[in-house]
């Protein structure tokens, strides 16, 4: 990602409206002497600075912050410096608000020093959402804040070095402008730094803040002016209108590299990165954003190595047999599969040493792209976005000749659009090869945005959303399950944002009726998919349209929640439904309204309707929405609840078990031994109230457990081996 800083001819200079905007004045037409430190803290009476808003408070007891002469690159004689001697808060904020602005695209520019390497935390420029952190995206990973729009602008900490800093905004009608620095003391690993450091990390000195206004032709253009390569030739010449170019490599090419200039300095580019063209053939897709934060362009170009005969590749249609999936998915035409919900995964075997994905993006309702996530051999997920049109996606290339696995997931919601599958391409002769099954255990989620993955990795949507990485996902591992994500944000029970609710939605394959394609027959047959166990998770959404304040009654939202029960009965007679609260409210008002409804469930006769309360979230994701740490906290904590559910019914009737394995004595008093086990197994210990005890790979085919210290009663061994799962109940006294 790249950013410009540069002046347009267009601009109009609104500096005036920013107060005291290099910081010599002390007040209103009193200069801060020349040559000399001016310190707030100290005046009679305690004074701030002028213009701009600091809590004191959060800098601790000492008097170092003020305005003196100390940086290079200054615009006049002052600059403004924050220190003190307190860990600093996750955030700090020093700022002035701006009214009277017009509607239209702001730029706002300042001068930051960050000064020692060690003090760099999360120093960044903000205007309203929109930041420019001092740092780069490696450094600020872990440091991101949810609802903010981020850019970097890649320095390196120098010895009070002024450098500039940009950010666009785009005003509303009668919005306000809020303008400033944002630090804190937390790293940009996540952890929080050293509070003895003196200066204190996340300390910063600043200047010269500038505003000025965009022409609206300006803000909204996205354009390229100028597109070359490394190496090369484009078989059409450039045109900025024209966004998808095919590009003849010399031969013996292996890379390529495209580079880019907006016509509009201070656009965001991204995907102009080195490309693999080694197979032959390859794609760039780059992508611009326009200042206003809202206009986008995407350029293609498809690269082919002249000389390089590009491999015959053999193609598996979607129906192959050996094809597996996971997800509402609409098999009215059977080699163009569609599908939308997030979650839906694609699994095979596949023989040779690389792998094509061909697929067709449809564009959603509130953004251009979908992305995926493929996993090759069980190893990382590796995260790649999908554009509209069909298209051939290299998933794996120059792997060892042999049998290899594949799983294909989307990780965005409906409304990035719906996606056909178009089947696999694999090398010439190759094939697919019996997969492993399935998972046994099968769960399905109904839920909303915390249930997508909203947001969760933090940052720019829909790239920031990732569903793999959501409870859900988290869960279904931990059991070693199959699982289904019938999920929309803002969806409500009977209130939410979408124009529809669950009630709607729930049987439905694809969310949106008003998508084209659409199935012949858009109601899902509950009878080719029958969870063990529903998960309920919904209710946020009507929190927040009302049932927080009462506008919403909460008569009016258990009665609705009883209906949606009601629907779920009857699609699956036999489940277990989990119903829970939601990690982002922590009001219990909320929470009693669902546990009311599970208590008058049970009360009616229906005995395998219960109640979970999840952890409130720690946050992280965009738009306040749970980050990565709360998907893995309330995934695995939501799996050992299920885990005590399952087992006080029948768990064998859900999974599969080694009967081989041995757990002696139990019940269990000092030792106990577990036998028989495949080396590499998972061994997950929870109590019946879900509290985790222990989780350990094991390297042998045996293992001891001293319980000696462990309170009486009933625990759960759970061990997931390659092809089972078993879970064994063992009493301690």
């Amino acid at each position: 990602m790249s950013t410009l800083l540069s002046v347009h001819a267009q601009d109009t200079d609104y500096t005036n409206m920013i107060v005291n905007s290099s910081f010599e004045l002390q007040t209103e037409g009193v200069s801060n002497p020349a040559g000399t430190t001016w310190k707030p803290r100290l005046q009679t009476p305690v004074t701030g600075f002028y213009g701009w808003t600091v809590d004191f408070s959060k800098l601790g007891t000492t008097n170092s912050q003020g305005i003196n002469q100390d940086a290079s690159n200054k615009d006049q004689d002052n600059v403004c410096w924050i220190n003190g001697n307190a860990l600093l808060p996750e955030l700090f904020e020093f700022y002035q608000i701006v009214d009277g602005l017009t509607a239209g695209t702001y730029k706002v520019q300042c001068r930051l020093a960050v000064d020692y390497t060690n003090k760099l935390t999360s120093q960044r420029l903000f205007a309203n959402e929109n930041v420019q952190y001092y740092g780069n995206s490696t450094n600020s990973e872990l440091n991101l804040t949810p609802g903010e729009i981020n850019t970097f602008a890649d320095y390196t900490p120098a010895d009070k070095v002024l450098r500039d800093m940009v950010v666009y905004t785009t005003l509303t009608a009668g919005q306000s402008l809020k303008i400033g620095i944002r630090t804190g003391g937390k790293l940009g690993n996540g952890s929080f730094a050293d509070g003895s450091l003196v200066p204190i990390a996340g300390w910063f000195k600043v200047d010269y803040f500038r505003l000025a206004k965009i022409e609206p032709a300006v803000a909204s253009d996205a354009s390229i002016k100028e597109l070359t390569l490394n190496t090369g030739t484009l078989t059409t010449t450039f045109n900025p209108a024209i966004t998808t170019y095919t590009v003849n490599l010399p031969a013996e090419t292996s890379t390529v590299t495209p580079t880019v200039i907006t016509n509009v300095s201070g656009v965001v580019v991204t995907g102009a990165g080195a490309v693999d063209v080694s197979l032959g053939t390859g794609t760039s897709t780059v992508t611009t954003k326009a200042l206003d934060g809202i206009t986008t362009l995407t350029y293609t170009l498809n690269y082919k190595v002249i000389g390089k005969l590009a491999p015959v590749r053999t193609l598996i249609l979607p129906g192959n047999p050996n094809i597996l999936y996971m997800g509402r998915v609409d098999f009215t035409k059977p080699d163009r599969p569609l599908f939308a919900y997030p979650n839906v995964t694609i699994k095979a075997k596949f023989e040779g040493t690389s792998l094509d994905l061909l697929l067709k993006h449809y564009n959603g309702s509130a953004f251009t792209d979908n992305y995926f996530i493929s996993i090759i051999d069980g190893g990382t997920p590796v995260k790649f976005r999908v554009y509209s049109t069909e298209q051939v996606y290299s998933i794996a290339k120059n792997l060892a000749e042999g049998v290899h696995t594949v799983e294909i997931v989307k990780v965005t919601e409906s409304y990035n659009g719906e996606c056909e599958f178009l089947g696999f391409k694999t090398d010439e002769g190759k094939g697919l090869v019996t997969p492993d099954p399935l998972p046994e255990l099968k769960l399905e989620f109904y839920g909303n945005s915390i249930t997508c993955g909203y947001g969760i990795e933090g940052g720019d949507r829909p790239a920031s959303d990732n569903s793999y990485k959501a409870y859900t996902a988290v869960a279904a591992r931990e059991l070693n399950a199959q699982f289904h994500t019938t999920s929309y944000s803002g969806i409500g029970v009977v209130m939410g944002f979408p124009a529809f609710l669950m009630g709607e939605m729930y049987n439905k394959t694809i969310a949106l009726s008003t998508y084209i394609p659409q199935p012949a027959n858009n109601i899902w047959n509950f009878a080719t998919y029958v969870p063990n166990v529903v998960i309920v998770a919904l209710g946020t959404n009507d929190y927040n349209k009302g049932l927080y304040n009462g506008s919403l009654a909460t008569a009016t939202f258990t009665t609705g929640y009883k209906a949606l029960m009601t629907k779920i009965r009857t699609a699956y007679p036999n489940a277990q439904i989990i119903c829970t609260n939601s990690p982002m409210v922590a009001d219990a008002k909320l929470a009693n309204a669902i546990k009311s409804v599970v208590t008058d469930v049970n009360a009616s006769g229906d005995n395998k309707v219960f109640y979970f309360s999840f952890t409130r979230m720690i946050g992280g994701g965009s738009g306040g929405h749970p980050g990565v740490s709360d998907g893995q906290t309330n995934g695995k904590e939501l799996a050992a609840y299920i885990h005590t559910k399952l087992a006080v019914t029948s768990i064998d009737e859900v999974a599969k078990n080694n009967d081989a394995i041995s757990i002696f004595p139990n019940p269990a008093k000092d030792n106990l031994s577990i036998t028989n086990l495949a080396p590499g197994s998972l061994i997950s210990v929870t109590g019946l109230d879900a509290r985790f005890v222990s989780t350990q790979k094991i390297a042998n085919s045996t293992v001891n457990f001293n319980v000696s210290n462990w309170s009486k009663g009933v625990y759960l061994f759970n061990i997931q081996e390659k092809n089972s799962s078993t879970v064994r109940k063992v009493l301690v006294h």
